[in-house]
Formats: structure tokens, C-alpha cells, sequence
């Protein structure tokens, strides 16, 4: 488990430095079967336009509103096996939304906004070696396990990302893509198919049923049905908004389908802060 130290200030006033602990506030990850691994489709993104960018609509558990990293599974879809050298990158590029205005059918209005942050985490690897087609790696930002979703040989884990604080602990959205570099950086393209893994339910008839959260829920279920999130140019146009994604821009995967992921949070600085400045006077009544 990873911490983060949070530093408040009140006026000019430094109040407390806090080490506080990271808690998972939603979790789509623990528990999924592979039996309930999705690859998405290869169609929706126009040729050579880039990766699929997936969004998630999340209800976190709990009270924390400062996002601190993120667990996810990364798919190759692309047709083809990915050469890994030292010199390989895979970048992790993330946003985060404060706003999520519902839609269905072929709305083309944005579903997210109100940009609350968003950045990149580099991904590595220590030697040569080969991300199949039809693959997952499982991609940690710095934060926790990984549970049966095996790392691709020699991959190092990305830093953890810049904290995000988010407006409230429900319908928060956030988008997910990835570039590729081959030359240590220098350059990045956006192979189509390098993309997020999703879960879904399979139609056929005694298939098992993809497990529902199991911290916090997913936000989509309670007004677009079993959707399994936000996918770029899934039934509209060619654009995904700069991220923000077209209301129609949905898939529907059955119950408990959505993005594989996992977040992580911790308070808000002002409640570290007020947390840090009770530790600080009961440490001084008991001195006292």
C-alpha cells in the first residue's frame, strides 16, 4: 500500500504534513474471472486515428474525494504482437471529470465535463520480450496488487499520477487511453487496439455473470442500464470530444459490464489538514 503525504496550509499558516494511507474508493477489478474479460472490437476508431479511449461513470465508496492512482488491464487488440525492447513505452494518458450529463440513443451532446485533471504515466519494461495479440497487462500506478491478471515479463511499474480532486464522490468520470513509443520516449503513436480491458456478461445461455464492484458502483448501471462505458465513436460521428466523450457513445456488454479498473483516493486536503491538526493537540494533551 502506498502513502501520500498531503500538505495543508490555512491562511500562511502550515497546519500538518500528513501521511495518509491510500484507500480503494471504487473497485471493477477484484474477483473478475477471465471467463469475463472483454477485448473491444477493433471497429469505432477511424484508421490511423488513434486508440480507443474507454470511459468509466463511478460512484465512489466512501467519503475521499482526491484521487491518487489507478489499477487497470491494458489489451492488445491491434492484430499484431507488440515488439518490447528497454526502449519501449507504454503511456498511460488519464482524465478525470467532475460532471457526467447522461444520454442515450445517438446523442452527440459531451457526456463529461468539468475537467477536474488529468495526466500521463510511463510505463517501461527492463528487456526485450513480446505483448501479444489478444492479450491483457495489468498496469498499476504505483498503487496495489493485481489479482489474476498476470504483468507482462519485465514491465516496471508507472509513478504514481499527480492527485486529482474531484467535486463529490458520485458520477465522476474518467477516461482511459494509450500511446506507444518505441524509441525511449522520443516518439509516441496511438496504435488502434492498444486499449482497456472490459468486463462484461456473455450471452450465451450458463455463462457465468461478470461480478458487480466491490467498492463503490458503477454509475451507468442506474440510468443507462448494463453498459459497459463510454467508447470512443461507438454509435456517433468520428470524434470523441477531446475526451469527453458523445452521449451516444456507449456499449453494452450485459449485466455488471464495465471498465476494468481500480481507484484510488485519499481525504481531501483540508480534511488531512483538520485530521493532522487533532493528532497534533491530542499528542499535546498527552504531553501535557
Amino acid at each position: 500500500m502506498r502513502t501520500s503525504v498531503i500538505l495543508s496550509v490555512a491562511g500562511v499558516l502550515a497546519v500538518a504534513s500528513v501521511s495518509v494511507a491510500d484507500v480503494v474508493s471504487y473497485d471493477q477489478m477484484t474477483g473478475l474471472p477471465s471467463t469475463n474479460w472483454f477485448i473491444p472490437a477493433s471497429g469505432g476508431a477511424p484508421t490511423g486515428s488513434g486508440n480507443r479511449q474507454m470511459g468509466a461513470v463511478v460512484n465512489f465508496g466512501g467519503s475521499n474525494t482526491t484521487i491518487t492512482g489507478f489499477d487497470t488491464g491494458i489489451v492488445n487488440s491491434t492484430g499484431a504482437a507488440i515488439t518490447i525492447s528497454a526502449n519501449t513505452i507504454i503511456r498511460l494518458n488519464y482524465s478525470v471529470w467532475n460532471t457526467w450529463t447522461p444520454g442515450t440513443g445517438a446523442g452527440t451532446a459531451p457526456a463529461f465535463s468539468g475537467l477536474a485533471g488529468s495526466g500521463t504515466v510511463n510505463f517501461t519494461f527492463t528487456g526485450a520480450g513480446s505483448f501479444a495479440n489478444n492479450t491483457i497487462l495489468f498496469a498499476a500506478t504505483g498503487a496495489s496488487g493485481g489479482v489474476g491478471f498476470p504483468p507482462l515479463a519485465g514491465l516496471v511499474g508507472g509513478a504514481g499520477i499527480t492527485p486529482i480532486n474531484v467535486a463529490g464522490t458520485s458520477g465522476i468520470g474518467i477516461v482511459l487511453s494509450y500511446d506507444l513509443s518505441q524509441d525511449n520516449g522520443l516518439t509516441f503513436t496511438s496504435p488502434n487496439g492498444l486499449t482497456s480491458l472490459i468486463t462484461g456478461t456473455s450471452a450465451t445461455p450458463g455463462s457465468p455473470v461478470a461480478p458487480a464492484p466491490t467498492v463503490g458502483t458503477n454509475a451507468l448501471t442506474s440510468v443507462n442500464g448494463p453498459v459497459a462505458g463510454y467508447y470512443r465513436s461507438a454509435n456517433v460521428g468520428t470524434t470523441d470530444n477531446g475526451g469527453q466523450f458523445a452521449q451516444g457513445s456507449l456499449r453494452n456488454l450485459g449485466t455488471n459490464s464495465g471498465v476494468v479498473l481500480r481507484v484510488f483516493t485519499v481525504p481531501a486536503p483540508a480534511t488531512a489538514a483538520l485530521l493532522g491538526l487533532g493528532g497534533l493537540v491530542a499528542a499535546r494533551r498527552r504531553r501535557n
